[in-house]
């Protein structure tokens, strides 16, 4: 190959970019998200897409669904479609698909997500801004069309005292600058797609693993930024049941990773009061918890309170306890929990 057809060759790369996709069985969510991707793209400056999406799992619905609008991409978009016959942790079906990106970089959305039309067109307005950084994005918000009971779950997940330092992923008006693990979520990651091959998503981990994968990174001396022009509309779950249980398996993930950190004193503490916390039968105890804590939403927190539901206060709560059962759970079974061996599969 010519010098001329190299340099050709990486410019051309350097104006695509690979997106990436797992879905499984949501086809009028996937729908929303395909639209908006084909819209975003179209209103783009970059000359080319490339939109890799793996079926995670036997799902003809979806699959006809996709190749539908894969008949339908704009011009300036490439498509991929590949299925796996059986269920796989997200984070493998990623990495299943990154082997097929071929742009220097990679975008990772859910598949119950909206992009602003702009969106695209703000990627590069921030990657010509800061071209040292390696991995970037920005929160994900409720969709102003949600149900009142979605609306509640995505307030809820934008308040730190609900989800700590998180909560910035779920909410604009955070500073722009240099990101941790707790600032970006999977749902909406750029990244360069030669440093995701290099490190990977850890395929064991059932949720989490951005968090794995970023603080690895950053410990390479990669740089990441959080950006709020750089939002997406993300779904929430549907009932409050469903919530509490997307919220302990975030749990159980990060149960997981602390499992797994160097901080192993830590965690065997973490793991204690979690252990004791959980165990504890004497519902006069749990009461009284939850009246501070209550206590605690009312006065530090809520300003407003006419506008504001009276059981928020037992749904935060409610929240707090399923996330912490889940790393429990986590713990538990990556042998963590009263034992300082680690469990191997």
């Amino acid at each position: 190959m010519s010098a001329l057809s190299a340099s050709n060759n990486r410019l051309e790369q350097s104006r695509r970019l690979s997106i990436c996709l797992v879905t499984f069985n949501r086809p009028e969510l996937l729908t929303k998200t395909l639209n908006s991707i084909y819209k975003a793209a179209e209103n783009s400056t970059h000359t080319r897409f490339q939109l890799l999406i793996h079926l995670n799992g036997e799902d003809g619905v979806s699959e006809a669904l996709v190749r539908h609008f894969f008949q339908e991409a704009p011009k300036n978009v490439e498509t991929y479609f590949e299925q796996s016959p059986l269920r796989r942790k997200p984070s493998e079906a990623r990495n299943c698909l990154i082997k097929k990106a071929s742009a220097t970089w990679t975008v990772f959305l859910d598949d119950d997500i909206l992009l602003p039309v702009e969106f695209f067109n703000a990627f590069v307005r921030v990657i010509k801004k800061h071209p040292e950084v390696s991995m970037l994005g920005g929160p994900n918000l409720t969709p102003l069309d949600s149900t009142p009971e979605e609306k509640m779950n995505g307030w809820i997940l934008s308040q730190p005292l609900a989800s700590g330092p998180i909560a910035f992923r779920y909410r604009k008006g955070s500073f722009f600058g240099f990101a941790t693990s707790f600032k970006l979520c999977l749902c909406n990651l750029f990244v360069k797609t030669e440093l995701v091959r290099k490190i990977r998503f850890s395929d064991h981990l059932f949720t989490g693993e951005e968090n794995t994968f970023m603080n690895t990174a950053l410990n390479f001396g990669e740089k990441a930024i959080e950006e709020d022009s750089l939002f997406v509309w993300h779904y929430r779950r549907k009932s409050f049941k469903s919530f509490l249980s997307q919220i302990e398996q975030y749990g159980f993930g990060r149960g997981q990773i602390l499992a797994e950190s160097k901080k192993a004193q830590l965690g065997m503490a973490t793991a204690l009061f979690i252990s004791l916390f959980l165990l504890m039968k004497n519902f006069l105890w749990l009461l009284v918890i939850g009246t501070i804590w209550s206590c605690l939403v009312q006065f530090l927190f809520i300003r407003d309170f006419k506008k504001i539901d009276s059981g928020i206060y037992a749904k935060i709560f409610a929240y707090w306890f399923s996330y912490t059962k889940g790393i429990a759970r986590g713990l538990w079974e990556n042998g963590y929990l009263f034992t300082q061996k680690k469990f191997v599969n």
